[in-house]
């Protein structure tokens, strides 16, 4: 499969899985005025009040090393999602880059074992390792200070996490562009004093974090890769800097099927309660 095909694939799937996420999505609320026990420092925006998460349209900057350039090798990847798209359900109204109310940067470390075929390399879902670090930016430029809003890991349902990468040559001390696909579902532990009223996160709680993230609008310019003429070892740089054009991920919120199951069950306790006082009452 050539390059573009690899991409057109990787985008189709980051699109659907974005797209199915965000209609499941509509429950979790974000509450970026929330001083999360730090006083005015720890609030993210005072310009909105608490929305419903829709989706994210973020960045991704990182470094991935690969072992070596045939066979199985291990991998890992260090880099972070900086969020600079918000949607908020309640008006469509889009805020992005350095106009965006909100900033939220997850720094990530995944890692685990993959295996070459050809000039591909695709990860096994064996012992894959994701962790995710939110912080809230509250003056959305990454200088802080920054607020802690928990830590995402891997979920436990069948195929958590995905992940593919292409290079036009593997050759010992080839250069030039890769495409890259990856796909995660995480589970969020909130950090203390984030969720309920007047916490960042205020329904429902647990929830996942489906992340898509692929190359932005079909350019493999945006992550170049290096194979090491001696050890075979692959270094793979999605980089941050002016003019550059980063990866591009699409995050969702979504309820956990326990969250909304709970949800259920106090909304028919509350019914049941309620006919129970008529009752009594008549």
């Amino acid at each position: 499969m050539s390059l573009k095909r690899l991409l057109s694939a990787a985008l189709v799937t980051s699109s659907l899985l974005a797209a199915g996420a965000a209609t499941a999505a509509t429950l979790v609320t974000l509450n970026p005025s929330a001083t999360n026990g730090l006083g005015a420092a720890g609030v993210v925006s005072g310009a909105d009040g608490p929305f419903q998460a829709v989706g994210f349209q973020s960045n991704l900057y990182s470094t991935l090393t690969i072992g070596g350039n045939t066979g199985v090798q291990g991998f890992l990847e260090t880099g972070y999602i900086k969020i600079t798209s918000f949607m908020n359900s309640s008006n469509g109204v889009v805020a992005s880059g350095v106009n965006s109310n909100y900033g939220i940067i997850g720094n990530f470390t995944l890692s685990g074992v993959g295996a070459w075929a050809g000039n591909f390399f695709n990860m096994s879902p064996v012992g894959v390792s994701m962790v995710v670090n939110l912080l809230g930016d509250p003056g959305n430029d990454g200088v802080g200070p920054m607020v802690n809003l928990g830590t995402a890991t891997l979920a436990s349902s069948p195929s958590p996490v995905a992940f593919a990468i292409a290079f036009g040559s593997t050759a010992l001390g080839a250069t030039g562009d890769a495409l890259t696909s990856l796909s995660a579902n995480l589970q969020l532990t909130p950090a203390p004093g984030t969720t309920g009223v007047g916490g960042f996160f205020e329904a429902p709680i647990p929830f996942n974090i489906q992340l898509a993230v692929g190359n932005a609008g079909g350019n493999s310019a945006n992550t170049s890769y290096t194979v090491d003429a001696t050890t075979g070892v692959v270094t793979v740089i999605t980089p941050k800097g002016p003019g550059v054009n980063p990866g591009t991920a699409n995050a969702t919120f979504v309820p956990e099927p326990g969250a909304l199951s709970l949800a259920a069950l106090a909304l028919i306790g509350v019914g049941v309660a309620t006919r129970r006082k008529a009752r009594a009452q008549a």
